[in-house]
């Protein structure tokens, strides 16, 4: 059992965490129901830390290598409030390749900044059968704690691959037709043809390089006084209505 934060296992485990470890191919999440989610999604789990208090319980639900932490030394490597009695690593899933994705609705994500709102998108994307959102303009790090936690599990499902603009530009070349959202844009539908929506900077909206290669600008329109929407809210209305059957 581990007993002293000095420990060179944890040490580890804590820069994984903050993904400041050497190897960038791995990283961390917190408690027993992200864990169960992804051992039935197959996740390559690499390493498993329990707190002395829930080993009993690990150990007769799972079949599963693990290492014992003292509860109060685990629970400070927590970024909860509470702390958790389970942490583990896994494996990053290998980058998709851009020429492969040939998905009737594709996200696109240009400089969005807040971990609560990149999460809340990736777990709705999920619930609408959405398999690959983009991330352009250096979005938040997918892999920062705050967006896996916001997931609850929906990481497992979506592919999320940070692209360059030239990307983008062989898409459209392949077909896809890009669908800016815009306070100036038209009433927002359903497309007939393969779509890459994109999403802008909570502050500043899209940015204009991005707009630029776009086919057309859309809008959700608003009855109330309120002149827009959080850029979450935004994804799931406008998934909502380009999924509707």
């Amino acid at each position: 059992m581990i007993t002293s934060k000095q420990n060179k296992k944890l040490k580890e485990l804590n820069k994984i965490i903050d993904q400041k470890c050497s190897d960038n191919s791995l990283y961390a999440l917190e408690g027993f129901t992200i864990f169960e989610e992804a051992i039935r999604e197959n996740v390559e789990i690499v390493d498993v830390y329990v707190s002395e208090s829930a080993e009993n319980e690990f150990r007769s639900r799972y079949n599963q290598l693990y290492t014992t932490v003292k509860d109060d030394i685990l629970r400070s490597l927590s970024k909860t409030k509470t702390g958790k009695d389970i942490i583990f690593v896994v494996k990053k899933p290998s980058k998709i390749n851009i020429k492969e994705i040939n998905d009737e609705l594709v996200l696109l994500l240009d400089f969005l900044q807040d971990p609560g709102n990149l999460g809340t998108i990736i777990r709705t994307a999920d619930a609408f059968g959405i398999k690959n959102i983009l991330t352009v303009n250096n979005c938040v790090n997918v892999y920062n704690e705050k967006v896996l936690r916001s997931t609850m599990g929906s990481i497992f499902r979506v592919n999320v691959t940070s692209i360059e603009l030239d990307d983008l530009r062989s898409l459209i070349e392949r077909g896809y037709k890009l669908i800016s959202t815009s306070p100036n844009g038209e009433k927002i539908a359903k497309f007939k043809f393969k779509t890459i929506l994109a999403l802008g900077n909570e502050a500043n909206g899209i940015s204009e390089e991005v707009f630029r290669e776009s086919f057309k600008r859309v809008k959700i329109p608003m009855k109330g006084k309120t002149e827009s929407l959080n850029v979450a809210i935004a994804a799931g209305i406008s998934i909502y209505i380009m999924t509707e059957e």
